[in-house]
């Protein structure tokens, strides 16, 4: 058994509200499910009440937030390589810098991409399991992200571009984001003086990483 994860990272901008955007299209999520909680109550057969929990069991996760210097890192175990995509482009309606994604399911299908109000603008599918899961193999245009504001750092030519090795490719974006792709919970564990909880509520709990002096 592989990976599964499903992250997006948001180029961060001190001066941009889309921290601000963020919370505001979580805090929407957490009032749909309170609307399902009330009608959960309305059913008397227990079948219909616990396929109802089943259903509200997605709405229940932790959503967990990390902010670098360089992106908002945000770690939703409610997405998944079948609904990235989509998601990520109905939140970028209201997020104002793009939006770029990675999603690994049992290291048999790796999909990275860019969305921007709503569109897609640059994506590499990989793997194995593409054909298995219906997922339509496509031209790379990953090359494309250097362009897109917040991406200038990236310079053509590197490893994840280029590479079809899923694990090669992980570890790329790691390095040349400086990102997490699935959430450290150990790291974060292990560093309190360089990670910080910063912000805890209903919906995301939020983490700062400190530069180390």
């Amino acid at each position: 058994m592989g990976r599964k994860y499903a992250s997006y990272h948001i180029p961060n901008n001190e001066k941009s509200d889309d921290l601000e955007s963020l919370k505001e299209i979580y805090n929407v999520k957490s009032a749909d499910k309170n609307q399902y909680e009330q009608a959960a109550e309305v059913f008397t057969n227990p079948i219909a009440r616990d396929m109802m929990n089943r259903f509200l069991s997605i709405y229940k996760n932790t959503v967990n937030v990390i902010i670098t210097e360089r992106f908002i890192s945000v770690y939703d175990s409610a997405l998944s390589f079948g609904t990235i995509n989509e998601e990520t482009k109905r939140f970028s309606k209201k997020i104002r810098a793009p939006i770029f994604y990675v999603s690994n399911f049992d290291d048999d299908v790796l999909l990275l991409g860019c969305v921007q109000s709503g569109k897609t603008i640059a994506r590499k599918h990989i793997g194995q399991g593409l054909t298995e899961y219906g997922i339509q193999p496509i031209k790379s245009t990953i090359h494309l992200l250097p362009k897109l504001e917040g991406f200038s750092f990236l310079k053509s030519g590197t490893t994840f571009e280029t590479t079809d090795s899923i694990s090669e490719c992980e570890a790329s974006i790691e390095c040349e984001f400086q990102i997490y792709l699935a959430m450290p919970f150990e790291d974060v564990q292990a560093q309190p003086n360089y990670i910080r909880l910063v912000d805890d509520n209903d919906t995301l709990k939020i983490y700062r990483y400190m530069n180390v002096p």
